[in-house]
């Protein structure tokens, strides 16, 4: 199987959800699946990835930039159409941030696409404090 994974930046430093990715890739690939890695800032992790992985590509980032939408849509979609989609192909994402580009990749290629939902959704806490106050005083 050929699996692209998405992350962000391969780092020792930035705690375990990056070394679990490193594990669970590193796996797969000693199993025989292909691994496609897509990175937007190199870490020190890259090299060890390099070792594994069938191949490693720079993308510039996994969502659109609202204060420059025009060049970011553009870049966006020069990064979906670098990426290699073969048959038998899923693509993989290590967190709910990177799924714009997860999605947009699965929607052109009609592939599918799994996002390990290791972070709890955004809350606005704010919010909920002050509706949680509200309620509480009928």
């Amino acid at each position: 199987m050929n699996i692209i994974v998405l992350e962000n930046e391969p780092s020792s430093y930035r705690g375990g959800q990056e070394k679990s990715l490193f594990d669970v890739c590193q796996g797969l690939a000693y199993r025989g699946h292909k691994i496609y890695f897509l990175y937007v800032t190199k870490g020190d992790l890259l090299e060890e990835y390099q070792k594994f992985c069938h191949q490693t590509l720079l993308v510039r980032g996994y969502f659109f930039d609202k204060k420059n939408l025009p060049k970011s849509i553009l870049r966006f979609i020069v990064d979906l159409l670098k990426v290699p989609i073969l048959e038998n192909t899923v693509i993989y994402s290590n967190q709910y941030h990177d799924s714009p580009f997860g999605s947009g990749l699965s929607l052109v290629n009609h592939k599918p696409y799994v996002c390990h939902l290791r972070l709890p959704p955004y809350r606005d806490w704010e919010t909920d404090r002050k509706s949680t106050r509200l309620n509480s005083s009928h």
